[in-house]
């Protein structure tokens, strides 16, 4: 750390960190650097880098706890928002080792009602990141969230854990089910390649998980495979295959995988392919790639995870009200201005409304809802392809996610069309 003296023999630790502390309490993690201004400003006096680190632990002490007080804090703060919240949710487990009385924290679940309530009316989708908590411990955080009807990220619930085990990720997994998914079937878990969550999600398949789809994240799998294989080529390959939802353009891509690189084309091949493409996801993604969701959420919560844990938890519990409050507002505001339509959702129907009016449509067998679409051909060559749409079945020879985009060129053109629905004009 360096030497620890500097300054005024009286400008000690203790008349530092009474300085900080209004500073802490706004910027967590104010910086050292910051914390030598404020004090060369105030006194006049430089102070070291180590004195001025060791003024900034004691006042962050003084407002947000130190770790060992905020372990035996968090229980009490967990039954005090029971108590006042009588459909808080939260799940312990400790551990007693030989020779020690005091049991050791293991695990803590926490979710809210709204949170769980409301996950009814976003996408069957969960995804899953976890982190390293900053501080005294190796403790590990896990952030869970779904995706809302405008495309906003959504938190459910959170884990911290003291080791990364798979009898942990077997626990988690099972609150997950029991607290946020409850009854609901037909939901996709998206995740990475961790072997804990591997380990765990086909431990819960032997008895009926409510998780029906373990779909991986495609952007931790290219990066597995770029750390393998350090190609460009071979891993915009593997982008495009597993983007791909026709079946012809996925071998296409996989066959020049193959012949660029055939342990690559292996390492893929070992893979199931309704983990990683599409063309084989049959929609059970509803349009999510990446578990960028809950790391974006993560992203915000950076500052926090270099706190004690229980404050750490509350100011989860503030973002959470805040989500709340902010999206009541923004509600509200759209019944105001007599929005039928979230924003998101409705600009993308006028996009494929706009695209589908260059199509021509033909409905050739009404009884079953069967549509020929030809799409546009435009002068760069591309497009002029006939399609298939079976509305009744959801589906469509373009191969597309079937939870995302099932006729939905055909039913924005339709909107376009006469009364009767059918038309064969080309727009």
């Amino acid at each position: 750390m360096g030497d620890c003296r500097g300054g005024h023999f009286n400008l000690d630790i203790n008349m530092i960190a009474a300085v900080l502390v209004p500073y802490i309490e706004k910027t967590p993690r104010y910086p050292i650097k910051d914390c030598q201004t404020l004090i060369l400003n105030k006194y006049h006096k430089i102070v070291s880098c180590c004195k001025a680190y060791l003024g900034r632990k004691r006042a962050f002490e003084l407002v947000y706890e130190n770790w060992e007080g905020s372990f035996h804090e968090l229980s009490r703060f967990m039954a005090a928002m029971k108590h006042f919240n009588s459909v808080f949710i939260d799940e312990w487990r400790f551990e007693q080792h030989e020779g020690f009385d005091e049991r050791i924290f293991n695990y803590v679940f926490w979710t809210f009602k709204p949170c769980v309530d409301d996950f009814r009316c976003c996408r069957p989708v969960i995804s899953i990141d976890g982190t390293h908590v900053y501080g005294k411990y190796d403790i590990k955080l896990l952030i869970i969230v779904g995706t809302d009807g405008n495309g906003f990220i959504f938190p459910l619930a959170f884990v911290v854990v003291a080791n990364d085990s798979l009898d942990t990720w077997t626990k988690f997994l099972y609150d997950l089910h029991e607290y946020v998914v409850c009854d609901r079937q037909g939901i996709t878990l998206i995740s990475d390649r961790h072997h804990g969550i591997l380990g765990s999600v086909s431990i819960e398949h032997n008895w009926q998980s409510p998780f029906s789809y373990h779909r991986y994240c495609l952007r931790h799998l290219k990066a597995n495979y770029q750390r393998a294989y350090k190609s460009v080529r071979l891993n915009n390959l593997l982008w495009a295959a597993a983007t791909s939802t026709q079946e012809k353009k996925i071998l296409l891509r996989m066959e020049l995988i193959k012949e660029t690189h055939l342990l690559a084309y292996e390492w893929l091949t070992n893979i199931e392919l309704e983990k990683w493409t599409l063309h084989k996801d049959d929609g059970t993604r509803w349009g999510m790639l990446t578990t960028n969701s809950s790391e974006s959420f993560n992203g915000l919560l950076k500052s926090a995870r270099g706190l004690s844990v229980t404050t750490m938890v509350k100011i989860y519990y503030n973002m959470i009200v805040d989500h709340f409050v902010q999206r009541s507002k923004y509600a509200k505001q759209l019944l105001i201005d007599k929005q039928e339509w979230m924003p998101n959702p409705f600009k993308k129907f006028e996009e494929y409304r706009k695209k589908a009016s260059m199509h021509s449509i033909q409905n050739y067998l009404v009884t079953d809802n069967i549509f020929e679409i030809r799409t546009f051909n435009s002068h760069h060559g591309k497009g002029g392809n006939k399609q298939i749409v079976n509305e009744t079945q959801r589906s469509c020879t373009c191969g597309h996610d079937k939870r995302n985009c099932p006729s939905k060129e055909r039913n924005a053109h339709r909107a376009e069309s006469t009364p009767g629905g059918a038309s064969t004009s080309r727009r």
